[in-house]
């Protein structure tokens, strides 16, 4: 909103279609396909974050006492 200079309300009563072409946001056909790119990206890391997560915590070590030699 702030880079296209328009503003809107996210709610069922004024949010609609006719709303939407009012805004004439095909003027901003590049600043909103940056968005876009940038939140798909964005999207993409938070879900290998997530998977990498979930591969960690369910990782198990065995820990075993380390011997140089014949010493403890």
């Amino acid at each position: 909103m702030e880079r296209t200079g328009t503003s809107f309300e996210m709610t069922t009563a004024t949010f609609t279609l006719e709303n939407m072409f009012a805004m004439e946001l095909h003027k901003y056909s590049d600043v909103i396909n940056e968005i876009v790119g940038s939140a798909v990206k964005e999207l993409s890391i938070e879900k290998g974050v997530k998977e990498i997560v979930e591969t960690w915590e369910n990782m198990k070590f065995t820990v075993q006492r380390y011997f140089k030699g014949t010493q403890e």
